[in-house]
């Protein structure tokens, strides 16, 4: 279910601006390692925008009404300054964030993400090959491989 998962991560980030916010100086406004500093939001949204396609124009003014810390900590933090990192392939990256989206059964989020892993030209039978690799709990693996053969027949 999707809400757990959300309402973690947006607890989370509650949290971490709230901590952020008492110990940013004035000197610390000049660096990009600084939460929420424009660089890395505004990378970050080109970033969303690059993956997410045209349908970032429905997400992100999705986000920023579901939660404004969410979609701000999304946009400065998670694709900023993580997803945004070369340390891993992309595609790598994007497999893996599936299949914890799949572990979780955020299907909603997993359907964003199988997408961008579309537009990334990552071939549905390496994604087969993932869900197999995992000892999943029967159920969920069932579902997985059902929501991979309905991106086949779309």
């Amino acid at each position: 279910m999707a809400i757990p998962l959300f309402a973690s991560v947006i607890a989370c980030c509650r949290l971490s601006a709230q901590k952020t916010e008492t110990r940013v100086s004035p000197d610390d406004e000049l660096s990009p390692e600084t939460p929420h500093h424009p660089t890395c939001r505004n990378t970050g949204e080109a970033f969303f925008r690059e993956l997410y396609g045209d349908d970032a124009n429905l997400v992100l003014p999705f986000l920023d009404q579901l939660d404004a810390t969410l979609a701000s900590w999304l946009r400065d933090h998670a694709y900023g300054r993580v997803m945004n990192r070369s340390l891993i392939p992309l595609e790598h990256r994007e497999r893996l964030a599936i299949l914890l989206l799949a572990a979780d059964q955020c299907w909603k989020q997993w359907e964003s993400h199988a997408r961008i892993c579309l537009r990334l030209s990552i071939p549905l039978n390496q994604l087969g090959m993932d869900a197999d690799n995992l000892a999943w709990p029967h159920e969920t693996r069932s579902e997985l491989k059902r929501r991979i053969q309905q991106l086949r027949n779309t």
